[in-house]
């Protein structure tokens, strides 16, 4: 079993996934740092394509000639997305823009 799970999974904690991880025998956890409810579908293509691609190679990976245990030493235990730019928004704030439509009743 493999278990993606983001650090900003306000859905699922992370402290699940590594209570989970714990008791499998032939499991692993990619903690995807910066990652939220729904990392490997939506973020991960294109902001960490090559643990995209690793992670998805476990759907196809034949086990019958090899362990997962092989295959899961190939990857990392965390990854983590860039830091989020956050950019200062232009003109009133919404608590301005909710003073002047009040002011204007």
């Amino acid at each position: 079993m493999l278990l993606l799970n983001g650090d900003y999974d306000w859905s699922t904690a992370v402290e699940n996934a590594e209570h989970t991880s714990a008791y499998l025998k032939t499991g692993h956890l990619l903690e995807i740092h910066g990652g939220t409810h729904c990392t490997d579908t939506d973020e991960m293509p294109d902001l960490l394509p090559g643990a995209f691609e690793q992670a998805y190679a476990f759907v196809d990976a034949d086990f019958s000639h090899s362990s997962p245990q092989k295959f899961f030493s190939t990857l990392p235990d965390s990854v983590a997305y860039p830091a989020l730019a956050f950019e200062a928004p232009a003109g009133p704030s919404l608590y301005e823009q909710w003073l002047a439509r009040r002011r204007s009743r």
